[in-house]
């Protein structure tokens, strides 16, 4: 797969937006031509979501405003993610001007790395353990404090149904440090047989737990699987602020960005509680 198509693949992909999963009442398709949408009953950014669009500079206002209403009638804040992709161009400005924000906070860089080339040092002291996404909710509540940004142990219940219904599956990655039972830090891997590629798919650790190469530790124990399963190739849409930098050290390059945009309008109680948690 070329740069081109690998930058259209990591935007196809960004937080499950080609997922085949919906249930009426808890996660259904926005239904608007030229966008690949989704909302819930949750109140949640990752949930509540427009993640690829495929418009011309004449449609492209209309349909941001078509968006909009749709989801202010459920009161639902939601996030509008724009990749290499992503058209038109000025996509950005239209979205700005009816009202949406940029988030720095969660703009991501689309990242790859051949795996055959990837030499990752873990840290011997913490120990991983791969279990079945669909096990997921069992962890909700440390996955809540370890990724944070206004997220529910509900939204994540709801994310491992989407994460099943991607690509081939995925699975959920738990770490644990000597002398503690519970789960310190998660990692999630999505996988495309056909293409031979993992997402390394969501990760955080707890916040008295970083910087002890955990995260890193992760990602090895899912490129290690992931070999074995036949992978050529990971990718990763890193958050800048956080993981991006960490996966630029250890051998991922940057090919895109991504960047987030949020209307808060909607929902003034649910854009508070996310805010604090930035």
């Amino acid at each position: 797969m070329n740069l081109v198509h690998l930058r259209e693949f990591i935007d196809h992909t960004c937080n499950e937006t080609n997922s085949r999963y919906y249930s009426p009442g808890e996660l259904e398709p926005l239904e608007i031509d030229g966008i690949k949408g989704r909302i819930s009953n949750v109140d949640s950014f990752g949930l509540n979501c427009v993640g690829f669009s495929e418009l011309s500079e004449e449609n492209a206002e209309n349909t941001i405003r078509e968006a909009i209403a749709r989801y202010s009638q459920r009161s639902k804040n939601f996030t509008w993610i724009v990749g290499a992709s992503s058209s038109p161009g000025n996509l950005p400005r239209l979205l700005e001007r009816n009202g949406l924000i940029k988030i720095p906070q969660v703009c991501m860089s689309g990242m790859y790395v051949k795996l055959n080339e990837l030499r990752i040092k873990a840290n011997e002291d913490v120990k991983i353990e791969r279990i079945p996404i669909s096990k997921i909710a069992d962890y909700a509540g440390m996955m809540v404090s370890a990724y944070g940004f206004g997220e529910s142990a509900e939204s994540f219940a709801i994310r491992s149904k989407l994460i099943m219904h991607s690509g081939d599956g995925g699975d959920l990655y738990l770490a644990f440090l000597e002398n503690n039972p519970d789960p310190v830090a998660y990692g999630v891997s999505v996988y495309y047989k056909k293409e031979k590629i993992v997402i390394l798919q969501g990760s955080g650790t707890i916040a008295g737990f970083r910087r002890k190469g955990i995260y890193t530790t992760l990602v090895a124990a899912r490129v290690s699987d992931a070999i074995a399963m036949g992978m050529e190739t990971a990718v990763i849409q890193a958050i800048k602020s956080t993981s991006m930098p960490i996966c630029e050290r250890i051998g991922f390059q940057k090919i895109s960005d991504i960047d987030s945009y949020a209307y808060v309008k909607a929902n003034p109680e649910h854009a508070s509680r996310a805010r604090s948690q930035l």
